[in-house]
């Protein structure tokens, strides 16, 4: 029905041009500045995008938990992927999932389980 301009890390989406964006490239929409952060591990191109203290996370991050994986690699890859680029990031940082309540920052470092073991994990 629109004719939008796709942004991807693909060179296309279903077959269809996009304008490919890499990780920690900014993008301006009109007066909003977006920036692509590049999390794989849920698919190799996730990418998660931020808007000033807004994470448009899809699959990647969620209340709770984080994506699925197709193996333990990929599950490693993921978080790492969100200790190293996401959790950085100003805690009161919100989270906008592709499934489920949106979050933030702060709670995902207190509660969320998967994060917390990584965390631990990756103090030893």
């Amino acid at each position: 029905i629109y004719d939008a301009e796709i942004y991807a890390n693909n060179m296309s989406v279903l077959e269809l041009p996009v304008h490919t964006i890499s990780d920690r490239e900014t993008v301006q929409l009109g007066s909003i500045e977006v920036e692509a952060i590049h999390v794989p591990g849920h698919s190799s191109d996730s990418l998660v995008y931020r808007i000033g203290k807004a994470l448009f996370t899809g699959d990647s991050l969620m209340a709770g938990k984080i994506g699925s994986t197709d193996s333990e690699l990929s599950k490693a890859l993921l978080l790492r992927s969100i200790l190293d680029k996401l959790l950085v990031l100003d805690e009161t940082c919100l989270i906008f999932p592709g499934h489920g309540p949106p979050t933030t920052l702060r709670a995902e470092k207190i509660f969320n389980p998967e994060l917390l073991m990584a965390v631990r994990h990756r103090k030893t």
